[in-house]
């Protein structure tokens, strides 16, 4: 059967919408089981994310975890250039995210602080007394699907913290660019031991006054803050 000059202009146009709609799909923030676990950014516009992508979720995979990591599969590191919107696979190695982003606070030479529930994981620090440190409700998490998380600031070297509470998100990593522009990433929609864990990046433009995902148009994230505490 001969196609007129119409049908083939219009075949033509379904093949390039479809093209482009797969297209755009693959450059989306990734959406498989992980949780982001690095940050890098270099303006507020590029910048890169380490994703440690997830498989076993029996509850004998679960017994395997170590350092609140169920059973790793893959890990990927992907770059945007556009503020989030659109995100590509590169092939940077972990040892080199890392490298960039290395903080001069660490557990061997400082004492984290004691917050409840929470277990600590990640940090960034402008200079040894002004940075971040945030982590999650850890295994109590995974076990329950309650993804709430704790970002602490200190002005003082540690003496002195100021918490936020944000609720929906499991957070294992944040990267400041400024004193006003940062990211904080882990993971979503967690579910009981990991089975719907999805990865997440929040940003703040108001120096962790305020949080919003990073890869979406959806609205602010809450944030509840708590009274300053002091290290023991």
């Amino acid at each position: 059967m001969k196609l007129s000059r119409a049908q083939i202009v219009g075949l033509l146009a379904i093949i390039f919408c479809v093209g482009a709609v797969l297209f755009n799909l693959s450059r989306q923030f990734p959406s498989g089981y992980g949780y982001v676990n690095a940050i890098y950014f270099d303006t507020p516009s590029h910048g890169y994310v380490g994703i440690e992508f997830l498989r076993d979720f029996s509850l004998s995979g679960m017994m395997k975890r170590e350092n609140g990591s169920c059973c790793p599969a893959a890990y990927k590191i992907y770059e945007t250039r556009d503020s989030g919107h659109t995100w590509r696979l590169t092939d940077w190695a972990e040892s080199r995210l890392r490298a960039m982003n290395k903080s001069n606070w660490t557990a061997d030479d400082k004492q984290w602080p004691d917050y409840g529930h929470y277990e600590l994981s990640g940090s960034f620090f402008f200079d040894t007394k002004r940075g971040w440190l945030v982590g999650d409700e850890g295994r109590s998490s995974s076990a329950g699907g309650n993804d709430t998380s704790i970002l602490l600031y200190t002005e003082d070297g540690g003496r002195t913290w100021q918490p936020k509470i944000i609720s929906g998100n499991s957070l294992r990593a944040v990267f400041f660019l400024n004193e006003k522009v940062g990211w904080a990433g882990g993971f979503h929609d967690l579910g009981a031991f990991f089975q719907k864990a999805k990865p997440s990046l929040l940003k703040t433009n108001d120096g962790g006054a305020t949080w919003f995902s990073a890869t979406s148009e959806a609205a602010p994230i809450a944030v509840a803050s708590r009274d300053p505490v002091k290290q023991r």
